[in-house]
């Protein structure tokens, strides 16, 4: 069974976000439950953790290529509704797929 390293970047913000800029990122290895945060990210927001949790296990499994999440890439969004919903900012993050050699 493949298995895949999931690389998520904050794509762009719309608003104001208190806790990432644009660039920040960080890993969930493949075993599906490991955080390595980037180099230049000190921190994760609760609300960008939460909008993408839910996805994460499965995108690092072997998936069948007509599941959405199968794709090389993806953008999903943090829980802030934004600025103009009473919220500070949006972030939207790329998930990057990239399948790793089982030892």
């Amino acid at each position: 069974m493949e298995k895949y390293r999931l690389k998520i970047i904050f794509e762009e913000i719309t608003g104001d976000c208190n806790v990432h800029e644009e660039g920040d990122q960080f890993i969930i290895e493949s075993d599906g439950q490991t955080l390595r945060l980037g180099k230049d990210t000190e921190k994760i927001c609760i609300y960008a953790l939460s909008g993408i949790v839910p996805v994460l296990s499965a995108m690092t499994k072997d998936l069948s290529d007509e599941d959405w999440m199968s794709k090389k890439e993806r953008i999903l969004q943090c829980m802030n509704p934004g600025a103009e919903r009473e919220g500070s900012g949006t972030a939207y993050m790329k998930i990057k797929r990239k399948r790793v050699k089982q030892e």
